[in-house]
């Protein structure tokens, strides 16, 4: 996986283990990603899924 592309599946699975408790490290380790992926996706993706709801109005 490239460091600057993160499919959508992928961000919704780090910010839903992020939600459910762990930490940026468990969730790197567990997706086999880097940290600085994982802490990306968390905190990008609940704006993503914002911007998916105005735009199917």
């Amino acid at each position: 996986m490239s460091m600057f592309s993160m499919s959508d599946e992928k961000m919704a699975q780090a910010a839903a283990l992020a939600r459910s408790g762990k930490s940026l490290h468990q969730i790197a380790a567990e997706m086999r990603i880097s940290v600085e992926m994982a802490r990306s996706a968390a905190s990008k993706w609940p704006l993503i899924e914002r911007m998916r709801k105005f735009r199917s109005l």
